[in-house]
């Protein structure tokens, strides 16, 4: 679906994540989740250098198809601790390991048997 900015001629992208019930851990060994916080895509719409985070998301499900492996986004309700919801979505995901992204934008990679703040790779976001 898109819609278009007040004032503007630009397309932009519209998120609509459809909940279907508690994250369970996958069972194919391919699977990359995507883990984001409560606020992504609800009352924060893009982060905080202005990426919408439909693009955000679309972008990261086309790379991690790319690479020949599935993704499942996977919505955290009860804490925006980026350290928790990456280990805990890799700890969801079939291959063990996982994308956890803030409303704002931080990004990181973790791996199942990694404690919370010993993740693979951190991405800050920070205005310029």
């Amino acid at each position: 679906m898109s819609a278009r900015s007040r004032g503007s001629s630009t397309p932009t992208r519209e998120l609509a994540l459809t909940e279907v019930g508690e994250a369970e851990r996958g069972r194919e060994t391919d699977e990359v989740v995507i883990a984001v916080s409560p606020q992504f895509g609800a009352e924060q719409t893009e982060t905080i250098v202005g990426v919408p985070h439909a693009d955000v998301l679309r972008e990261m499900m086309a790379g991690i198809e790319e690479e020949g492996v599935s993704a499942r986004v996977v919505r955290f309700y009860d804490t925006a601790d980026l350290g928790q919801i990456g280990n805990r979505s890799a700890k969801r995901s079939g291959s063990g390991v996982s994308i956890g992204v803030q409303s704002r934008g931080t990004t990181l990679i973790h791996q199942e048997d990694l404690v919370p703040l010993n993740n693979l790779e951190l991405f800050p976001q920070a205005r310029s």
